[in-house]
Parts: structure tokens; sequence; C-alpha cells
């Protein structure tokens, strides 16, 4: 017990100060892009650099999350350590090229990575890892997100769902998952983190019908979101596959990532999205305060997703589809005459949740987000959301363990 105990502390101190780091340093480059043009046209080079690093450290780290959710599953596949620096190297690289990318696969795998390293030197049993990875992916992701409540519950959800049902459903793996995801947030912060504040004045009493209608409305919507976005980066994917050399993919991607940018003029879609580019660009925050956003703004930053991530730059996907699930939830919002800024949060949130396959927790990080007032808006997102996405959406169901009614041709598009 004592070192199960001592796992958890040295986890969530890792991911907590990891996390801290990694907001600071995202911070940072993503400045020095957004000052220094021409970084755009290193993109494919950075792109390269990156995919090499994973081929000389440990190619199998290159499976990031989903080696993560497997081995909470499967004990005897081991998780390297070096996943933890390898990630938080290339996603940097990934954001000072100007790549369309995010950090939550980043915060899980800096959490799980630690935790992983954890469990060797402490020379815990292989079965620790039912429960130590899952907390360690929960501390990350509440250090960089700054949602401590969803955190734990969303490794808890993920994992328990994907081929460790019995494992997973014990209180005990839950509560280290939140006691560890509560850790990991408290260090972060007192590290410095800081988070971009997003509820712009949403209404703290009970919202109106009409706001509930359109929430169901915009949740169906980005279920079918969900569905191009996870099938599309598949796609995109096995199309860079199948280049003759393992350098191309990451090359050609940054070209048409950088090249699009170029011809049309436009920063707006690179990056992180959580606040603009340029003066006037779209962004997350931009549709919680008042701004004018494109009503295709969506569409484009998903297209500039999937070829980011489906050439192979790091990063993650969540960050990415809060854009694509804000601005178009704000754009319904303003066409249905009710608040955009209530729709937005729906549609940021809905759009995670069925992606992700974690309504829960996503629903959770609505409140933390957004607060009571948004929450009737944010469930019955959520739900809807769920109900019509993908069946396994960005991480994977282990064999025999998928949810009824899934195709087998439904896989899994997580990084």
């Amino acid at each position: 017990m004592g070192r199960m105990a001592l796992a958890c502390v040295l986890t969530s101190a890792g991911a907590g100060i990891t996390g801290a780091f990694f907001l600071w340093a995202l911070e940072e480059v993503t400045g020095w892009h957004r000052a220094q043009g021409w970084l755009l046209g290193a993109l494919p080079a950075l792109g390269v650099a990156g995919a090499w690093l994973y081929r000389v450290a440990n190619p199998a780290a290159a499976h990031g999350t989903a080696l993560l959710v497997e081995g909470s599953s499967a004990p005897g596949r081991p998780v390297p350590f070096v996943m933890a620096p390898l990630i938080l190297v290339t996603t940097l690289l990934t954001h000072l090229g100007g790549g369309s990318a995010g950090r939550e696969g980043t915060a899980l795998q800096l959490g799980g990575g630690i935790a992983a390293g954890v469990m060797r030197w402490l020379r815990l049993p292989p079965g620790a890892a039912g429960w130590l990875l899952p907390a360690g992916m929960a501390s990350g992701f509440a250090a960089v997100f700054g949602t401590p409540w969803a955190a734990g519950l969303f490794a808890w959800e993920v994992t328990r769902g994907r081929g460790m049902a019995m494992e997973a459903a014990r209180p005990g793996v839950a509560a280290a998952c939140m006691a560890c995801a509560w850790a990991g947030h408290g260090v972060a912060m007192a590290c410095g983190a800081e988070h971009v504040g997003l509820d712009g004045g949403l209404a703290r009493g009970l919202p109106s019908w009409g706001g509930l209608g359109a929430s169901a409305a915009c949740g169906l919507a980005m279920g079918m979101v969900a569905r191009v976005f996870v099938r599309g980066v598949g796609w995109a994917r096995a199309s860079f596959g199948r280049l003759p050399s393992w350098w191309m993919a990451p090359a050609l991607g940054g070209l048409c990532v950088g090249g699009a940018a170029w011809a049309t003029g436009e920063r707006g879609y690179l990056g992180l999205g959580m606040v603009p580019m340029d003066a006037g660009d779209p962004s997350i925050a931009g549709c919680f305060r008042g701004e004018t956003v494109e009503w295709w703004a969506w569409a484009s930053k998903l297209g500039f997703t999937v070829v980011t991530l489906g050439s192979g730059f790091r990063g993650g996907e969540v960050t990415p589809l809060f854009f694509v699930g804000a601005t178009a939830g704000h754009a319904l919002g303003t066409a249905l005459g009710t608040s955009p800024a209530l729709v937005a949060a729906a549609g940021m949130t809905s759009l995670f949740a069925s992606a992700s396959r974690a309504p829960w927790a996503c629903a959770v990080m609505g409140w933390e987000l957004f607060g009571w007032g948004a929450l009737p808006c944010v469930v019955v997102a959520c739900a809807a959301g769920f109900g019509s996405g993908p069946c396994a959406g960005l991480y994977p169901v282990a064999p025999g363990k998928g949810q009824a009614g899934c195709g087998e041709g439904d896989e899994g598009a997580g990084s």
C-alpha cells in the first residue's frame, strides 16, 4: 500500500511539473511562430525531425495514447518512459511550425509515460498498470486543461470501456484517477500554470427551451462531424502511410498545411486556436467574447487538422476539436437566433464527447469550464453527440470489447 501511494504521489508531481512547463513552452513556441512567419516554411523539416526522434529513441512510443489504453488493459505490453519526453518535444516542434494540433495527446502521454517510469523505478507488479496508467493519464490531463473532475472521470471512462471493464470498475481505480487528477492539477497551478478563461457570461439560471433544443440539434450535428473527423484522420494516415519512405509523410503533410495557409493568406487555422493567431482570426475564446466568427471556420480547421495529424505530426486532437465544435456551435446558435456562446459551449463539449466516447467526462468538463448555467445544455448536447457519433472514436477498443452496434470498420483514430 505504501508503494502504491508513493507511486501516485510521484506520478502526480511529475505530471504537474511537466504539464506546467509544457503550457509555458507551448505559449513560447506559439509566440515565436506568430512573430516569425518564415517558420511556417520550416514545418515539413520540423515534422521530419519529430518522426526521426521516434525512430531513433523508441518506435513503440509512436503508438501514443493507444499504447496507454492498451497497456492499461494488457499489463504484459510495457509502456516506455521515453514516451513522455518524446511527446513533449515533438508537440512543441509541431506548434513551432504552425501545425494544426492540440495538447490532449501530449497531456495523456506525459502522465502515462511518467506513470510507466514510476512503475519500473518502484518495481511494482505488472498488474499495477491497470490503475496507475489511467491515474497518470488523469494527472496529465488535469495539469494541462485545468479541469480535475473531468480529467479523473475521463481517464477512468476511456479505459473502463476498452478491455478492462472488471478492473477499472473497481472503486479504487476511479479513486486513484480522481486523486491523481486533483494532485496533478494542484502541482501545475503551484508551478504557475495558466488556463484561458472561456466563460463569456453564460446565463446562470435555467436555459430556455430554445437553448435546449438548439443544443440537442448541435449535439446531433457534432456526432456527424466526429464521424467525418475520425474517418478522415484514418484515411489520411492510410494514404500518407503508402509513401515509400518514412520521412515523406510529415514532409508532404507539412507542405500541404503550409501551402494552404500561404495560398489563402490565413493563419487562423494553424496551431491550437485557443486565442487568435493574428488580430481578427477566429478562435475558441472568440466564440465566447462576442467576436465575429465566419460560419465556415469549423470546416477549415477540421481540414487543417486532418492533414496535420494524418501525416504524422504530434500533438492531440481535442483542442482542434474544441475549435471545430465551438465555431460550428456559434454559427448554429446565430442562425437559430439563440445564444451563440451557449450553443458554442454545447458544440465544443459534445464534439469531444462524440469523438472520445466519454460523454460523462465531457459533460463534467462543460460544468467546470462554463458553470452550472450551461450544464443542462451541455448534458443534452453530449448525450445527442454520443448517440450519433462514431462507435470506436479516437481511442482503440480491445478485441472482443467493442460497443454494441459498432461496425468492424469503425476504427479509433487516436494518436
